[in-house]
């Protein structure tokens, strides 16, 4: 019986959310999204293994433009937040292991423009309660309206509405 090592053809990584929706300035929360790097071998047969966390990975440009879009740690988490002030069409997340590397490339939507509908914008006539006022005025009335948040995202060369 002859034992010989496994050798790495290389790496590739995908993201499982390749476009993240900034929605942290209407309702503060993050996006964000965990790079899986798989190690490819050359044995046939031999499935490829999972080192997310032994991989290392950072933005290959952080210009002005990227860095306020997104940022990404280096154990391969990728996000945006209430700091994040842009959008961007193509942030590349330079990703290593040991010898290879390989890029994965994300997508940033940030509202650009916000707007409101109410369902009802006079909120109707609230009328006081028959023990503290005239009765022919009727009992107090309760009133129900909706209220609708719309916003336009861009990441630079689309924009998209999020209802």
């Amino acid at each position: 019986m002859t034992v010989s090592a496994l050798s790495s053809a290389g790496i590739f990584a995908v993201a499982p959310r390749p476009e993240l929706v900034n929605l942290a300035p209407l309702n503060g929360s993050v996006a964000s999204t965990s790079l899986q790097v798989l190690q490819v071998v050359q044995w046939a047969g031999k499935a490829n293994a999972d080192v997310s966390t032994l991989a290392n990975c950072q933005l290959v440009e952080e210009d002005y433009t990227v860095a306020s879009a997104l940022t990404c740690t280096s154990d391969c988490v990728c996000s945006t937040d209430s700091s994040h002030t842009r959008s961007v069409s193509a942030a590349l997340v330079r990703v290593t292991l040991d010898l290879f590397a390989t890029n994965v490339s994300l997508r940033v939507w940030f509202p650009r423009q916000v707007w409101l509908n109410v369902s009802d914008t006079s909120l109707g006539l609230v009328l006081p309660s028959t023990s503290s006022g005239d009765p022919e005025l009727g009992a107090g009335a309760k009133v129900n309206a909706v209220l609708s948040a719309y916003a336009n995202a861009s990441c630079g060369i689309q924009i998209i509405t999020i209802f």
